[in-house]
């Protein structure tokens, strides 16, 4: 395939409207017979030019001219033959953060940023085209049939835009010599290289929204503590809606406010919160269920005295237990681990006779759910000397486990732990109601329902169905749905868009939240515009390409030669 590195040269092809002006200009010749030149010698010579216009005569000079200007001027362009399958490759980085979404009352910077992309592509024939999201991880976007499909991709709603991440990216899916666009609403901390292209389609705008939102159970009524930020150089009054109930707000130039309230449980079941809508709609809503009712049954079934009553405060304390008949974990001290349903977890606790105390060294797993923040620096531990126990060690003295994890191909647990509660300084540690607390929040964590009921904006959170046999279906605040896939028996997630989300499996639905709390990009006041880079379109493209400059040049030089010859008088 031809291509030309330099098409602006073609402008050198206004010369063939001199050259016909010139021939059109020619005088026309005519014949006299005379006897001797000898009168003629003192009159000026003959010139072939003249101010009267005749009509153009065409001899083999003047097409001889015509190829020479056209050999000229093809070569000054740099012709070059490039390969068919890697003509003009591009992949194009898409800021797809939420300061995207940002408008000035007219336009999205998003809408600027499909426009701008749309005229880059219609400029030059690119192929082919790959498309990057730069959202909290980079997203190489694959089955884009058409430029429209990626309007729908490009959503913008990432809490944080890893550009240098998605720059990575994007040169190592082009190859060496592929150009790279970016498309954002900021301009790039370095000068970019030559295989780059920046295009800032941002305005700085104020704005104001959320930045924190938080929802908890305190008895009969629930706290909640708001915090909103202004992100402009001056202050602004305005009302805060919460539910049916309208409060006044003043918040000083690039400062933020704190608010704390108190309504009665499961009062607004969700509890909206808005704020008049600007630059950024996204950050001006807020929504919040209640937490997640959500506690493990419990049943202790120990016969030991002490045993009981250390198990039951810790259980207690902890605040996410309730007593039950099907228990959800069973602590017992009996050597039959069996629960009283193929869902029940048990906990053994076994009390060793001839007990010796350890000091250490304790070796734990600490990626273990049940070792989540704790220590046992100083700890004394008294067990005996047994070196076998059923199960995967989580801590153990030396060479003897203490405690330890079986996991059934059902995926209950059964936890064995061994301790002499009257030389272990373990009961009245903090690391005691610590352990059972881990122990509760695990178990909850694989019951059927969401992990959550409010979410942060890209974070991560996985949903539990009851039946892992049937699909799990997702609605997003859009209204579109799509099913999530089980992992281990989880449904895994990491929404972006904020709004509620309703999730269902088999006969079970749920519903959560989520809500932008991204004070970088409520930001807009460092968002611009502009162009960085200019593609060198030879660099990018040399190896690519065999060049044909010097063959046009040489036919030239022949051209030359032979009008020389052909002008000269012999």
């Amino acid at each position: 395939m031809l291509s030309l590195f330099r098409p602006h040269a073609l402008w050198g092809l206004t010369a063939v409207g001199l050259l016909a002006v010139i021939w059109l200009l020619r005088r026309q010749q005519r014949i006299y017979t005379v006897s001797s030149r000898m009168l003629w010698e003192h009159l000026a010579p003959h010139t072939q030019t003249g101010l009267r216009l005749n009509r153009i005569q065409t001899p083999l000079l003047f097409f001889l001219e015509l190829l020479i200007i056209l050999l000229l001027v093809t070569a000054a362009a740099k012709p070059a033959i490039l390969s068919a399958d890697r003509f003009l490759p591009l992949t194009i980085v898409l800021d797809d953060s939420v300061s995207m979404r940002a408008s000035d009352g007219q336009e999205s910077f998003r809408e600027k940023g499909i426009k701008q992309m749309e005229k880059i592509l219609n400029s030059r024939a690119f192929r082919p085209v790959r498309f990057v999201l730069a959202g909290t991880e980079p997203k190489i976007l694959s089955g884009i049939s058409g430029r429209s499909e990626i309007a729908k991709k490009w959503q913008c709603y990432a809490p944080s835009a890893r550009l240098d991440a998605a720059l990575e990216t994007a040169k190592e899916i082009s190859g060496k010599h592929g150009l790279i666009l970016v498309i954002s609403d900021h301009g790039p901390l370095d000068n970019p290289d030559s295989r780059i292209l920046w295009h800032a389609v941002g305005k700085p705008l104020a704005n104001a929204g959320f930045v924190n939102g938080v929802r908890t159970s305190a008895g009969d009524k629930d706290r909640i503590l708001l915090e909103t930020a202004n992100f402009s150089h001056q202050q602004i009054k305005t009302n805060l809606k919460m539910g049916e109930k309208v409060h006044s707000l003043t918040m000083e130039a690039r400062g933020r406010k704190r608010m704390r309230f108190e309504v009665p449980e499961n009062e607004g079941n969700p509890l909206a919160f808005q704020l008049p809508e600007d630059a950024l709609a996204e950050d001006s809503r807020l929504v919040l269920f209640p937490p997640p009712a959500k506690k493990a049954g419990v049943e202790i079934r120990i016969v030991n005295p002490g045993l009981h009553a250390l198990a039951n405060r810790a259980v207690q304390a902890s605040g996410l237990a309730h007593a039950s008949a099907t228990p959800d974990i069973l602590f017992t001290d009996s050597r039959e681990t069996r629960g009283a349903n193929g869902r029940t977890w048990t906990v053994q606790m076994i009390s060793e006779k001839n007990a010796r105390a350890y000091k250490g060294p304790f070796v734990a797993d600490d990626s273990h759910p049940l070792m989540k923040g704790i220590r046992l620096d100083g700890i004394v531990w008294a067990c005996g000397k047994e070196s076998q126990l059923p199960g995967n060690p989580v801590i153990s003295i030396g060479d003897i486990p203490v405690l330890t994890d079986l996991r059934r191909p059902s995926g209950v647990h059964e936890i064995r732990m061994r301790m002499d509660i009257k030389q272990s300084t373990l009961p009245i540690t903090p690391v005691w109601p610590e352990l059972i607390w881990n122990l509760l929040h695990w178990r909850i964590s694989e019951l059927p329902g969401p992990e959550e009921s409010n979410v942060r904006a890209g974070t991560s959170l996985f949903f539990v169905p009851e039946d892992t046999s049937v699909s799990v279906r997702l609605t997003l605040p859009d209204r579109t749905e799509q099913d999530v896939p089980l992992l281990d028996g989880k449904a895994f997630m990491q929404p972006q868009q904020p709004g509620v989300y309703t999730i269902k499996s088999g006969n079970r639905e749920s519903r959560f939240a989520v809500n932008l709390f991204s004070p970088e990009e409520s930001d807009l006041l460092a968002c611009e515009s502009g162009q960085w880079g200019n593609w060198n379109k030879e660099a990018a493209m040399g190896r690519d390409s065999l060049s044909l400059d010097w063959l046009f040049l040489l036919l030239a030089l022949a051209g030359l030669a032979l009008h020389l010859i052909m002008t000269t008088e012999r």
